[in-house]
């Protein structure tokens, strides 16, 4: 008898076909058709070079941008179809947002006190919001109590994730918060909020350029273009003696397109088209006219 898989959570964020147009009047698209799953209590790393996206992203998930077309579900609400206040009354319920550079989102004359407002604002009271701001503290081990513009880098890092972290919400957006970290404060940042986020039971996307970073917290997700490229994910089967192995997934779309990374397409010899064969397991893309060769390496064997 088969075990029956265990019925599949549903995502806090699902973003199908996402478009962004560039800001301050640049032609073009930050986001172009950008498709993204994330189950609850993930720690997912947004992996891509500047100008990849993946700032777009955060900032639609966060409420803060307005997509042109397609569908940005978070925890429920689609910040896409719902109304400029809907949007940004949910998200700032539903999401917990540290703008790049660390800090940038903080009042730099206040210290842990960043942490306190955004309780406060809510309708908390003293005391309540203050207990809430030193339990971050010290789970962060955030080392200084002083105003956030006098805090190291390391701390003011920390900081932000206590004030983004404040009210508890589902989801957690960080924009680069260990640029220009020691290695070892950067390791003891992406350790805490390991910790952090499995404790709170809160999704976390984290936006990096940095490929070491994005490796060591695993399940890396690439973004490129201003779309998810593929995502690497860590495969276990121990049972069958394989132990632990990394495979890279490609995204399938809500109108089930796939992107062949260039790599393979020029390897496969793939051009603008392809043939494509339904096969009893699996799909089989191949070149529209075998390349030369006694034995192309598109053949499978």
């Amino acid at each position: 008898m088969t075990a029956a898989a265990p019925p599949r959570r549903t995502p806090i964020v699902e973003c199908d076909a996402l478009y962004l147009e560039r800001p301050g009047g640049e032609a073009g698209f930050a986001l172009r058709g950008l498709t993204l799953s994330v189950e609850p209590g993930a720690f997912a790393p947004l992996l891509g070079p500047a100008g990849a996206g993946k700032t777009a992203l955060l900032r639609v998930l966060a409420g803060r941008a307005r997509p042109l077309a397609g569908r940005a579900v978070v925890a429920g609400v689609d910040l896409a179809a719902a109304g400029a206040d809907e949007a940004r009354e949910h998200a700032a319920e539903a999401v917990g947002y540290a703008p790049y550079p660390a800090g940038a989102g903080l009042l730099p004359e206040l210290g842990l006190a960043n942490a306190e407002l955004p309780l406060r604002l809510a309708g908390r009271g003293r005391a309540r919001a203050r207990r809430r701001a030193r339990e971050l503290a010290e789970a962060l081990g955030l080392a200084s109590g002083a105003p956030a513009g006098r805090l190291t880098p390391a701390d003011a890092a920390r900081l932000a994730v206590a004030a983004a972290l404040a009210h508890a919400p589902p989801l957690l957006l960080l924009d680069e918060p260990a640029a220009g970290l020691a290695p070892a404060d950067r390791d003891g940042l992406i350790e805490t909020l390991r910790r952090l986020g499995a404790s709170e039971g809160t999704a976390i996307l984290l936006a990096t350029r940095d490929p070491a970073l994005a490796h060591r917290i695993g399940g890396v997700v690439r973004v490129g273009g201003g779309r998810v490229r593929g995502e690497l994910v860590r495969l276990v089967a121990f049972s069958r003696g394989e132990g632990e192995r990394t495979e890279e997934l490609a995204i399938v779309d809500g109108d089930g397109r796939v992107e062949i990374p260039p790599a393979g397409r020029a390897a496969l010899g793939i051009g603008g088209r392809a043939r494509v064969t339904l096969e009893d397991d699996h799909v089989g893309v191949w070149p529209e006219r075998p390349p030369p060769g006694t034995e192309p390496p598109w053949r499978r064997r």
